[in-house]
């Protein structure tokens, strides 16, 4: 059975994990994530940063997030050439994607592949191309 968690940076810049949660206060809805300390602390979170775990970590044991920015270097010609992808749902199952137009399913047979490098949130400076 897959692991169901969810990453998010609160309002104050920290990154948590834990479950997602719903928030009303006064006339306004926030989200939050409850994280898995003893306390089960709750922390109101950017709703854009908030992420669910794809269930597969990478070559290094570190879970692999949507937001996440991963490299790999699958050219054994030029090793120091780096694919770099980002990771999104996209209809019914996480994706790696290139660009808006080039995208194609995590498999977890790649695991040993990809390395996550950042995030499309603190690191988007990592997916620009080089001219």
């Amino acid at each position: 059975m897959r692991e169901i968690l969810f990453r998010g940076e609160t309002i104050d810049g920290q990154w948590v994990c834990g479950d997602f949660i719903s928030i009303k206060q006064r006339d306004k809805e926030l989200c939050g994530i409850r994280d898995y300390s003893l306390l089960r602390n709750a922390h109101v979170c950017d709703r854009s940063t908030i992420g669910q775990y794809t269930g597969i970590d990478d070559k290094n044991g570190k879970k692999i997030f949507e937001g996440d920015i991963l490299e790999a270097h699958f050219d054994e010609f030029f090793p120091d050439s780096a694919t770099r992808v980002s990771v999104a749902w996209h209809g019914a199952g996480f994706v790696v994607k290139q660009n808006e137009t080039m995208w194609d399913m995590l498999c977890p047979e790649d695991r040993e592949e990809w390395e996550v490098i950042g995030n499309i949130y603190d690191n988007p400076e990592l997916l620009e191309v080089s001219e």
